[in-house]
């Protein structure tokens, strides 16, 4: 782990890297930056060098009192979300995007549909 303090000792930001120096963390966000009072600027998830989380937003950013205002969902370093919108932020509607491809709403839902379908379809035959 690899940190940067401010002359009061509060944390700037912290990184986590493998042993091949390459940032990577399975337990938690790999990159955060906070601001001065101590709270999230920002957290990323990353695996093996690439944004990745498959429980949650792999990038978020959040105000000085700690409201989420904007989330990016990635998997192996390309925006990616099933259920719902990839990116999100607090005064926009969100983008959906299927592995690093932008997709409007109705794409994104036909994909779903489909995938969906062809599960039972493949289930129905066992």
């Amino acid at each position: 782990m690899e940190e940067k303090r401010r002359a009061n000792g509060s944390i700037i930001w912290r990184h986590y890297k493998n042993e091949r120096k390459i940032i990577h963390r399975e337990d938690g966000p790999a990159r955060l930056w906070y601001y001065s009072n101590g709270n999230f600027k920002q957290r990323q998830w990353f695996i093996r060098g690439k944004l990745h989380r498959e429980d949650g937003p792999a990038l978020i950013n959040q105000d000085k009192n700690g409201e989420i205002y904007h989330q990016r969902y990635y998997i192996n370093g390309k925006l990616h979300r099933e259920d719902g919108p990839a990116v999100l932020s607090k005064d926009k509607k969100g983008e959906y995007y299927l592995r690093g491809k932008r997709s409007t709403k109705r794409e994104w839902a036909e994909h779903l549909f489909y995938k969906d379908f062809e599960s039972t379809m493949s289930s129905d035959d066992e």
